[in-house]
């Protein structure tokens, strides 16, 4: 069990997050922040996220990978470039001023944290957070890699 802190989530939370993501070993957390987070959308280029994923692919064949994602353009543009690799929660609400919108954000997160690797965004605490929670290892998508 991951050492929740500072506050254990819900159970249901926890079970929704653990469904998404049952063999942590072999699933590649992804967290790409846009919509209103300007130092995520010019620090974290989206061409950086395909670029490690493809790597990550190619070093293992078979690897799911977990995105979690406030811009279903985003979501549009790693499945055409990875196809059934990429995978998210089903059914999610974007908008994180409707409570369910921060619900399935919690879960999103716990799914993360269930990844064994976290490829995040620049200057979000959303993906460090997961990584500390689960005890991932974290790779910040920057511009210049």
């Amino acid at each position: 069990d991951a050492p929740y802190f500072p506050f254990p989530p819900k159970a249901t939370f926890r079970a929704r997050a653990d469904a998404l993501v049952p063999d942590p070993s072999h699933t590649l957390g992804v967290h790409i922040r846009r919509t209103d987070h300007r130092k995520a959308i010019q620090g974290s280029p989206t061409a950086g996220f395909v670029e490690e994923i493809a790597r990550h692919l190619s070093a293992a064949p078979g690897t799911r990978v977990f995105l979690a994602t406030d811009d279903a353009t985003e979501e549009a543009t790693l499945k055409r470039h990875f196809g059934d690799a990429v995978f998210t929660a089903p059914a999610r609400i974007l908008d994180r001023g409707a409570q369910t919108g921060i619900e399935d954000a919690l879960v999103d997160m716990l799914a993360l944290s269930r990844c064994h690797t976290i490829l995040g965004s620049t200057g979000s605490t959303f993906s460090p957070l997961a990584a500390q929670w689960g005890g991932a290892k974290l790779k910040v998508i920057t511009a210049a890699q």
